[in-house]
């Protein structure tokens, strides 16, 4: 991700700041749920209204 967009994208990262997943586009292949997944988190991101 180029760094000017860093501060507008909203992104997960973990205690180290790597990136975990970009808003918008897929989860790294780290923390997709597997076969033996037993907890999955469900993150909603939605856009403010203005006006």
């Amino acid at each position: 991700m180029p760094q000017p967009w860093r501060d507008r994208w909203p992104l997960l990262v973990n205690e180290r700041e790597e990136i975990l997943w970009v808003a918008g586009v897929r989860p790294a292949a780290t923390i997709r749920p597997g076969p033996h997944s037993r907890r999955v988190w469900r993150i909603a991101i939605r856009r403010a209204a203005t006006g």
